[in-house]
């Protein structure tokens, strides 16, 4: 398998990381055989955060903000900050005792220098055989699927890796001719080009139709859909992207995606800031389908208006509720009056750019273009609206019907290229 390069290293962390939301990660195969993985991961989402923000005077709001959307427990967030500061991601660091209390930002403007330097970092932090053949596996299978008795890796090490890759939901597995197949959901993530390729040499009408839908309304709402179960399906099988949302009521809704139009590093390298987009984009069909007497008649007018500098949007009672998300995640602040508030935007560079891209998205269903700081963190509201990227939607949408297997199969055999024969 050939070795990666220390940006793709970091990048996969992030990509496990995520994956393990709702994992126990003190299981004794995740807390043995993944610390490194774990760790460089947190330090990616976290730095991910705080890039732009130059200075973040309360870290224990951050380190709230962290366990809430970044799956950042509250023990690591300490050496999370400490590598990030070995890193000179972070300087100036004042300290009470162990505690955290503020710090500088100082996370390399691009995205390829960020990751790159994390993966650095995981090689100094001694990672074990298996969590380098699982990041090797998991970087392989978003190129395309492969038999898994194909995958390079040590016999040792090929049950501990498939079992941590399955459990993350970085890799599937499928049974096709007797032939265990397995893929990776960032495959479809990164390359939805090939996907829509791939249905257009299979004979499953509904799912091309379901696929075209979704391009047409970036950001379906499962729940009030037509296609909804499909679309579910799709989602719980890692071939198309379902970012969720908690909705007032608890329950969790899944809002499908498919991102044609982004360049490949975008979808990849610059992931985080395709993740806020999505979020930007969810949390405006949130206010658009669940906002009761406060619905969101223009999604596209509120985020054009939301880029206007200093410019206060959204003004009434349920805010709060229905955009704390992005609070949370650093790209909004909110500004009250009274019983109402409003949000204006976090004033740098990649919330302006991710904004941009969730209106391009709503505007024509697909991406046309991809291309000031905060004064500190506020205090996470921790109220419904909690946000879950792309790899996070594959486990709720896995306790619904799973699509048909013989459509799944022909899909990934299409991709494959072994055709429908």
């Amino acid at each position: 398998m050939p070795v990666l390069v220390p940006s793709a290293i970091a990048l996969r962390a992030h990509d496990i990381h995520q994956g393990l939301h709702e994992v126990d990660r003190n299981s004794p195969l995740i807390a043995t055989e993944l610390e490194a993985t774990q760790l460089v991961g947190m330090a990616g989402a976290v730095a991910a955060w705080i890039k732009g923000h130059d200075v973040i005077h309360d870290a224990q709001a951050l380190k709230v903000v962290a366990a809430a959307q970044l799956d950042v427990d509250a023990f690591a967030f300490e050496r999370v900050i400490g590598l990030l500061e070995e890193r000179d991601f972070v300087g100036n660091v004042r300290r009470t005792g162990h505690r955290i209390d503020s710090f500088y930002e100082t996370v390399p403007e691009d995205f390829e220098s960020m990751y790159g330097q994390l993966g650095a970092a995981w090689h100094d932090q001694g990672p074990t055989e298996i969590e380098g053949a699982l990041l090797g596996v998991v970087d392989r299978l978003s190129h395309g699927p492969q038999r898994l008795e194909d995958l390079d890796i040590a016999p040792a090490a090929r049950q501990d890796v498939v079992a941590i890759g399955t459990e993350s939901q970085a890799i599937q597995l499928l049974t096709i001719r007797n032939s265990q197949i397995a893929y990776s959901p960032f495959f479809s993530y990164e390359n939805p080009k090939s996907i829509e390729t791939a249905l257009a040499q299979i004979d499953v009408d509904r799912l091309a139709k379901a696929f075209s839908g979704v391009r047409q309304f970036q950001g379906t709402p499962l729940s009030v859909s037509p296609d909804g179960q499909l679309l579910n399906d799709l989602v719980a099988a890692g071939v198309m992207a379902g970012p969720s949302l908690q909705r007032p009521d608890q329950s969790r809704e899944l809002f499908a995606v498919a991102p044609y139009g982004f360049g490949p590093d975008v979808l990849t390298i610059k992931r985080p800031l395709l993740e806020k987009a999505l979020a930007v984009l969810a949390a405006v069909r949130m206010g658009q389908h669940f906002g009761g007497i406060t619905s969101l008649n223009s999604p596209v007018a509120l985020l054009n208006a939301l880029l206007q500098p200093g410019r206060t949007v959204a003004w009434h009672s349920s805010t709060k509720r229905q955009y704390g998300v992005l609070q949370q995640l650093g790209i909004v602040r909110f500004v009250s009056a009274g019983s109402r508030s409003g949000i204006q935007l976090v004033d740098f560079d990649d919330n302006k750019l991710a904004v941009g891209m969730a209106i391009d998205l709503l505007n024509e269903g697909e991406v046309t273009s991809t291309k000031g700081n905060s004064t500190g963190v506020e205090r996470a509201l921790l109220a419904p609206g909690h946000y879950r990227t792309q790899i996070q939607g594959i486990r709720p949408a896995k306790q619904r019907t799973l699509i048909p297997v013989d459509e799944l199969s022909s899909l990934v055999e299409a991709v494959m290229g072994w055709g429908t024969a």
